[in-house]
């Protein structure tokens, strides 16, 4: 089977916003500060908890259990925990609020085993390695590495 390859782009824009662009789609995301002292656009952490839940969201609304049931409605409420030292999310709380007819303590079992094997959640839970590749773009810059 062949690798599957995901690639992003993301441009920081005149100190402002970040265009991240992927399959030929583009979202800005500004950076700058609002009144009150916070991103105008979302934070990082924010957009990792928005991948998560789609993901979440994604493979329980597709999974076979429900798809005779009367779903009306289906939403993901994510709560993080941040640390320091390095920075990053020490802990993450996904509840999946699922309204259906029909539901019982099976349906549950089989919707918790489901929400919990998201390519997302696998992902954090058993994170890949990471390689950073600063590149120095620019006649001063390539002149200071090679000489």
């Amino acid at each position: 089977m062949a690798e599957q390859r995901t690639r992003v782009e993301a441009e920081f824009q005149e100190r402002k916003r970040v265009l991240l662009t992927a399959r030929e789609r583009s979202s800005v995301n500004v950076r700058v500060e609002s009144a009150d002292g916070g991103p105008v656009g979302y934070t990082s952490y924010e957009m990792l908890l928005m991948a998560l839940a789609n993901c979440t969201l994604g493979v329980v609304m597709v999974h076979c259990s429900i798809a005779d049931l009367p779903v009306t409605g289906c939403r993901a409420v994510l709560e993080a925990t941040a640390a320091r030292s390095p920075n990053r999310l020490e802990s993450v709380s996904v509840r999946i609020e699922l309204d259906v007819d029909g539901g019982d303590e099976r349906l549950h079992q089989t919707l918790q085993r489901v929400a919990d094997a998201c390519p997302v959640g696998n992902t954090l839970k058993m994170p890949p390695q990471i390689n950073v590749q600063p590149v120095l773009n620019g006649v001063e810059a390539a002149a200071a590495i090679t000489g």
